[in-house]
């Protein structure tokens, strides 16, 4: 891999040369499939045994191969080099054995063993250090992997990186922004709930709504009141009875069925007067097929401007009212009247 052997952090690709030695005829052979050759087969001869080459494989190859070729440079000591080349490119204190090995016409045997020396100057963290740091730290402050218990007053937690986050500080808790005021879903010290979408699977007592459309398939209240008018678009069923108004109050009640034209129909009631009545723009039916009672002081017709009648507004099917009574007697008394004058006329002739 490139550098310490760890992938770039923006790349997926590893950098890694592969070198294999061969001895051919009384040649040094070496193959090498290497990133900056598209990975493609090279291959580099040594034809006689004075012929030299620095080559490197597997990784950090660059910083090996520098370093390599600058103490060969100064010293022509090929044990001096590798001892350099390796001490360069050694990890921080990891540190190692370093074995060479030599092959030469199908023989190999070790060349060199030696300790890869440590940087210079390298911080070790010991005990004491760390001892020393603990000391330093706040007493309230805590570092563990794994916390059990209750904490102490915090003034911030956030979990997540980005919007990505969940927050608790002294606003509320809040999730996915992380601005508190923007998140999706937060609830402040006061216990207010803003959310974008909430599934309740449970009860919420003691409180208030307020939304501009409630939908549900079923609401069971004690209940529901309004302080603006209610538009229910489709039938209402309503289970025994139906009350409007309040005990005490003498504010007028009424039903109405609105008409399109000009018509109009409901059922009043006067709070003041104590008053029901029922309007119609044209004829109001009683239907049943059995009888009919009417109960009360008095019965009353009040006459418009074709009369008052019970039944047919012709005379041949109708029951005869007062008025009718009155206006009929009246017909006799003048007929009566009528009648002794023709007698009196009658007798007055026969005497003559």
């Amino acid at each position: 891999m490139e550098q310490h052997g760890e992938p770039p952090a923006d790349q997926s690709e590893i950098y890694l040369t592969l070198l294999i030695c061969r001895y051919e005829q009384g040649r040094t052979v070496v193959y090498g499939i290497e990133p900056h050759n598209d990975f493609k087969l090279t291959e580099r001869v040594l034809n006689t045994p004075m012929d030299f080459a620095i080559w490197s494989g597997g990784i950090r190859v660059h910083e090996s191969s520098t370093a390599a070729m600058a103490k060969f440079r100064e010293t022509m000591n090929v044990v001096q080099t590798f001892q350099h080349a390796f001490d360069e490119i050694a990890y921080e204190a990891v540190g190692g054995e370093l074995t060479v090995y030599q092959m030469d016409k199908g023989v190999i045997t070790p060349f060199m063993h030696t300790k890869i020396n440590e940087k210079p100057g390298m911080k070790w963290l010991t005990e004491d250090i760390v001892r020393a740091e603990l000391l330093r730290l706040r007493s309230d402050m805590i570092v563990a992997e794994t916390v059990v218990g209750q904490l102490g007053s915090f003034v911030s937690t956030l979990i997540g990186e980005g919007n990505d986050v969940v927050q608790i500080n002294t606003h509320g808790i809040a999730a996915g922004n992380a601005d508190f005021n923007s998140a999706p879903f937060r609830v402040n010290m006061q216990g207010d709930v803003i959310a974008r979408s909430i599934k309740l699977t449970g009860e919420v007592k003691d409180s208030e709504v307020i939304a501009s459309v409630i939908r549900a398939s079923q609401i069971i209240g004690g209940s529901i009141s309004s302080d603006t008018d209610i538009d229910v678009t489709r039938d209402a069923r309503i289970g025994n009875n139906l009350f409007m108004g309040l005990a005490g109050s003498t504010t007028d009640r009424r039903i109405e069925f609105v008409d399109p034209n000009i018509y109009e129909a409901f059922i009043s009631f006067a709070g003041g007067t104590k008053e029901l009545k029922i309007r119609a723009g044209n004829d109001i039916r009683i239907d049943t097929s059995l009888d009919l009672f009417l109960k009360g002081d008095r019965i009353m017709l009040q006459p418009g401007s074709g009369g008052a009648y019970i039944g047919s507004s012709t005379s041949e099917n109708r029951i005869v009212v007062g008025s009718e009574m009155d206006y009929a007697n009246l017909r006799l008394d003048n007929l009566g009247t009528s009648l002794l004058l023709l007698a009196g006329r009658v007798a007055a002739l026969e005497g003559a």
